[in-house]
């Protein structure tokens, strides 16, 4: 059983052919691009490694990581829901509140069973399955591993739901319009679990309740994952105290409760037999060219995997997907993004060839407003766009001009001597990896306003509690966290506790 020293994030470049580049080329490579200096300062504090293979980068303790199967259940996992905190291997946990018509239960994923090109199956294998044949539905394409892609994308999914639908007595779905997507679980009321079938999309022009009925509950704040409680993540909005914490207090894998799983050179070896009776495109594996270490803040790039010409747009992809993981620069990034389709409008109205190139390509690509990521996408083809064609809209060239500004600032930062070398194709491409990275993560619930002028009375009263306010930092967190919570669940947010009176001594 091989189990990772600890809960590293992923991402992975991929190619499909083996080259047998050395590392020294790789770097005179790299050097040629962005200069020696550059890449010694890189190596030298920890953010670049180049290895030889991808056994190379195991062995020093860079894991990719593996979905997990629970070894007394059977269920099976995300890597980071696998530790001694989910004995179980549950998936996740629904909680309704004095619901007599809908039950509450854990949600599980079964080994399960696919049939190719029938689209039929269900747990783990079909859902890697489905995510191998319809790569359209896999949020994680860069993962190697794609079962794990299909256990995040699930994961997302369930996390956006905001209804549950009911079929019948045993079958219901979880339903998340942001995703615009369906997960058909079967609940077994002896053992009060939901288990999962598949991930489906739902055709935006099909009403939901015509699929699956009107007899459905919401699901505000009634989900919860094993994770929930043993790792939590600083939100990048809540109250600046001492030093930006970009990564989150992750949990050990329980080395006896959990075996890897990775069922996708099964289901390939199956699609390729399968293909090549009926004449089908071949399903190639690709070869991991490199990936973004999120515990050691380091880009790997894998030599063998490599051309030395194609080292450097590798690594700008990593950084790209390493800027989406830092909290400051998400902040920084945020109002970019959210900008990008209003600009893009205006400007294509105004007949700036930028604007109307971004969003005739958009349209061919099939994505709408409706679309759950048009803003990232909508400021991923933008910034394409302004690479490849002369922008002149004012508002379009200031935005553009921001958005080079704001990633230079960053790579300076971040141990680039100079950023004059970089080109408009790698201006795209830290970009585009960028804002479809952040796309990715689950939408992080931020305070309304009412909700930070309380917290903000919270963490005055404590100044009489601790004698600095940087001691109080664990609890603010734990305030932020709470109070976020009970927004989304439409609950008041407690006011500040009025301090007592101390009774005056008797003359």
């Amino acid at each position: 059983m091989k189990t990772p020293a600890n809960n590293t994030t992923e991402r992975f470049s991929v190619g499909s052919v083996t080259y047998g580049t050395k590392i020294s080329e790789i770097r005179e490579s790299l050097n040629s691009k962005f200069g020696k200096k550059t890449i010694d300062a890189l190596i030298d504090t920890g953010r670049l490694r180049i290895v030889r293979n991808i056994e190379e980068a195991e062995a020093i303790g860079l894991d990719i990581k593996e979905s997990k199967k629970n070894t007394i259940t059977g269920y099976v996992v995300p890597d980071e829901l696998a530790h001694e905190n989910n004995p179980e291997g549950i998936f996740a946990t629904l909680k309704l509140k004095e619901n007599l018509k809908f039950p509450s239960g854990k949600i599980i994923v079964k080994e399960g069973f696919y049939r190719l090109r029938k689209h039929r199956g269900l747990g783990a294998k079909h859902l890697t399955a489905n995510a191998m044949e319809f790569p359209e539905r896999n949020f994680y394409p860069d993962n190697s591993n794609v079962t794990e892609a299909a256990l995040h994308t699930l994961k997302d999914v369930l996390s956006s739901s905001t209804r549950l639908f009911r079929e019948n007595e045993t079958a219901y779905v979880f339903y998340s319009k942001r995703h615009n997507r369906g997960i058909p679980c079967i609940f077994d009321e002896d053992k009060a679990t939901f288990s999962v079938i598949t991930d489906r999309p739902v055709r935006p022009t099909i009403d939901v309740e015509r699929l699956w009925g009107n007899d459905s509950v919401r699901l505000s704040g009634a989900l919860i994952f094993p994770d929930h409680d043993v790792s939590v993540t600083p939100p990048s909005s809540g109250p600046n105290i001492g030093e930006n914490q970009t990564e989150p207090q992750l949990t050990t894998s329980h080395k006896d409760l959990y075996t890897d799983v990775d069922y996708t050179q099964e289901i390939s070896d199956e699609l390729e037999k399968i293909d090549s009776q009926n004449n089908y495109r071949k399903s190639r594996f690709g070869k991991v060219q490199g990936f973004y270490n999120r515990s050691k803040n380091q880009a790997v790039l894998v030599a063998e995997n490599l051309r030395a010409l194609s080292a450097p747009a590798v690594l700008l992809h990593e950084i790209g997907v390493h800027m989406a993981y830092d909290t400051a620069f998400k902040r920084r990034m945020k109002p970019v993004i959210e900008a990008a389709p209003e600009i893009l409008l205006k400007a294509a109205r105004n007949d700036d060839f930028a604007a109307e190139f971004a969003l005739s390509n958009l349209k061919a690509a099939g994505i709408g407003p409706t679309h759950p990521h048009y803003k990232e996408e909508a400021c991923a083809y933008l910034v394409e766009a302004c690479a490849r064609k002369q922008a002149t809209e004012p508002q379009l060239v200031r935005w553009f001009k921001q958005v080079k500004s704001t990633i230079s600032v960053w790579m300076l930062e971040h141990g680039f001597k100079d950023c004059d070398p970089l080109s408009p194709t790698d201006l795209v491409t830290i970009a585009k990896s960028n804002v479809k990275e952040i796309s990715k993560m689950p939408q992080e619930h931020e305070l309304s306003p009412k909700g930070r002028e309380i917290l903000a009375k919270h963490v005055q009263a404590l100044s009489s509690k601790y004698s600095k306010l940087s001691d109080a930092e664990a609890e603010i967190k734990g305030l932020y966290k709470r109070f976020t919570e009970l927004e989304q669940a439409g609950k008041p947010l407690p006011e500040v506790p009025k301090a007592k009176k101390t009774k005056e001594p008797e003359r």
